[in-house]
């Protein structure tokens, strides 16, 4: 981009110009999730709601914010994993969010 600055003053204006070069800095790459795209983490049924199960995370390599913040959210699927966790959107860490008592193990996705 090229710039001309010109001055006020009496008689014949004076100018001055410079080029300018502005890079874009652009939303490059995702989130990557470590140490792999799968999380394993046990709970047993009894525990309290608001207990600790996992805390994931992913790194972005992206320099310029806020292209480089991960946030977290569970995503609604058909099993019920969205109705008894819940995840904190800065931290990653996963939650119990309602009560685990089951008869059976049940994974949730």
């Amino acid at each position: 981009v090229s710039i001309l600055g010109t001055d006020n003053g009496p008689g014949t204006p004076r100018t001055g110009s410079l080029l300018l070069t502005i890079s874009v800095q652009r939303n490059q790459g995702p989130p990557v999730f470590s140490p792999s795209q799968n999380f394993f983490a046990s709970v047993n049924e009894n525990v309290a709601i608001d207990t600790s199960v996992i805390t994931v995370q992913a790194i972005d390599t992206d320099t310029v914010s806020p292209y480089g913040i991960v946030k977290y959210s569970i995503v609604a699927t058909t099993s019920l994993g969205s109705f008894f966790f819940k995840i904190n959107s800065d931290t990653g860490e996963v939650r119990v969010k309602a009560a685990l008592t089951l008869d059976d193990f049940t994974p949730y996705t």
